[in-house]
């Protein structure tokens, strides 16, 4: 009676916004696609359960949708116009969109955005690597996105849960 009933928090999709496949294989996602191995990753470090799997829904629950918006594997380069020139570089990034709503009516109850980028200590490490420098592989592969994507799928969730309780 005077005691306010915790909220269940559910997972209901997971949904990787279209980036190109082909650049996606390209830069070492392999077979799968990149929207596979974006989904596989954010559904196994988001540990909520499932909506579908829940029999008996009460008032308060929650569910979540989150939508992996924009991804970048990063890069640097350079634009030379003779005597003038640019250089340019960006740090893997994860853009998430989360949308909380009531499991039982679905009506809308916030939206949330979370951008993740890798730590600036960690990408000059990599772009300085010498391993990374004379080799073929590209200079960011999947397992640094996987990285950014933990970190971001942890701060969503943090996010969520406190501007809910």
């Amino acid at each position: 009676m005077f005691f306010k009933k915790k909220k269940r928090y559910f997972l209901d999709r997971i949904v990787v916004a279209s980036k190109s496949e082909s650049a996606g294989s390209f830069f070492g996602f392999g077979e799968g696609g990149a929207k596979e191995t974006l989904v596989k990753i954010a559904c196994s470090n988001i540990e909520l359960p499932r909506l579908q799997s829940v029999s008996n829904l009460e008032p308060n629950d929650i569910g979540v949708d989150i939508v992996v918006s924009d991804y970048s594997l990063g890069g640097q380069g350079s634009i030379d116009f003779g005597d003038f020139g640019f250089f340019f570089f960006s740090r893997p990034k994860v853009k998430l969109v989360a949308r909380t709503f009531n499991a039982m009516s679905k009506v809308t109850i916030n939206e949330y955005t979370i951008v993740q980028n890798m730590s600036w200590s960690k990408y000059i490490k990599r772009t300085i690597s010498i391993k990374r420098m004379f080799s073929f592989k590209p200079q960011f592969d999947n397992a640094d996105l996987s990285i950014v994507l933990i970190g971001a799928c942890i701060k969503l969730l943090k996010k969520i849960k406190a501007s809910n309780s």
